[in-house]
């Protein structure tokens, strides 16, 4: 097992407990302590509360808990919410590489129309990332325009909007490259593009 993705508090004890990491696609994570019969919908239900989720009673059956071993970038498996979550994470990470394996907590009932209209800045926030991720790692497939389009709008959202007197040249490549704007297929190109450009 990854010890950033769980390990054994208390050896010693008949009901171990485990410390888990559980990473969202902001960059951020939470660690719980679990026993044996934690279940993965708990641990959603207990992340909706540290979110401060304005519906929690009903936010964890928007999200769901899935395996990745490439930091995010493919997720092998959703862990069913109603198994203990120690089991599921040791049975369906058999045969793939214990330091890579992580637990990251996404929605999964992203076009529900509950979810989509919600007033809650914080699943507005997991919204927003998730798309992000999902045009960066090329879950959603779009052209170059698209792509863009979209990486244009992701930097007014983290930059705020054109100001003359400080978004001089090489403004942004101080804070984040155009790889953290655009999928890395279309990054490549435009980088070859631009440099065949300035020959």
């Amino acid at each position: 097992m990854n010890v950033n993705t769980i390990r054994v508090l208390d050896k010693k004890s008949k009901s171990k407990t485990w410390f888990l990491r559980v990473y969202m696609l902001n960059c951020e994570y939470r660690t719980f302590v679990v026993k044996h019969s934690t279940t993965a919908e708990d641990v959603c239900k207990l992340l909706g509360h540290k979110m401060k989720f304005m519906n929690i009673k009903s936010a964890h059956l928007y999200f769901g808990l899935f395996l990745t071993e490439d930091f995010g970038c493919n997720f092998f498996h959703r862990l069913r919410p109603n198994k203990p979550i120690v089991k599921e994470i040791e049975r369906n990470s058999a045969g793939k590489n214990p330091n890579h394996v992580m637990v990251v907590y996404k929605i999964h009932l992203f076009m529900d129309k509950e979810i989509m209209m919600s007033n809650d800045e914080r699943i507005k926030s997991f919204l927003y990332y998730q798309a992000v991720h999902d045009i960066l790692t090329g879950y959603y497939p779009c052209n170059v325009e698209e792509a863009l389009w979209i990486a244009a709008l992701n930097a007014q959202y983290r930059f705020g909007d054109f100001d003359e007197n400080k978004n001089h040249i090489g403004f942004y490549s101080s804070f984040c490259g155009l790889k953290d704007l655009l999928p890395y297929v279309f990054y490549l190109s435009l980088k070859y593009n631009i440099a065949t450009l300035l020959k």
